[in-house]
């Protein structure tokens, strides 16, 4: 894969822009980051410039619609997606330029505070 046509799409600034997506959009997304990092992720992996989460081939749909509207109003994330053989686990990998860690980090957190009383019940969560 060559990414040398997207050397400058990894220096946009790490700035989320919640208004790329409708009132309704930005609530179903919420809806879906809080059910896949409080109840589809079986196992986290901090990397050194962001995350990685394995969730069941089951929530497929799942993570491409999350993937889908995220990348909307986070354009500075670089999304990997690996889909396993024979129904095997999905890998989500989320990471970008310097400074996308951190901002990952605290919408993590944010979703953490929002989500807390469901999450402890949901699952494993991030």
């Amino acid at each position: 894969m060559d990414r040398s046509t997207s050397a400058s799409q990894d220096h946009s600034p790490l700035a989320c822009m919640p208004s790329a997506l409708a009132a309704n959009q930005r609530a179903a997304h919420h809806d879906d980051a809080d059910r896949l990092f409080h109840t589809a992720v079986q196992e986290r992996i901090d990397l050194p410039d962001g995350l990685a989460v394995r969730c069941a081939a089951t929530d497929y749909d799942l993570v491409m619609t999350f993937v889908a509207q995220e990348r909307r109003c986070c354009p500075f994330f670089h999304f990997v997606i690996e889909i396993t053989p024979n129904h095997g686990p999905i890998w989500l990998r989320i990471t970008g330029a310097e400074g996308t860690k951190a901002v990952l980090e605290a919408g993590l957190e944010a979703l953490r505070e929002v989500c807390a009383p469901d999450s402890v019940e949901n699952g494993p969560g991030v």
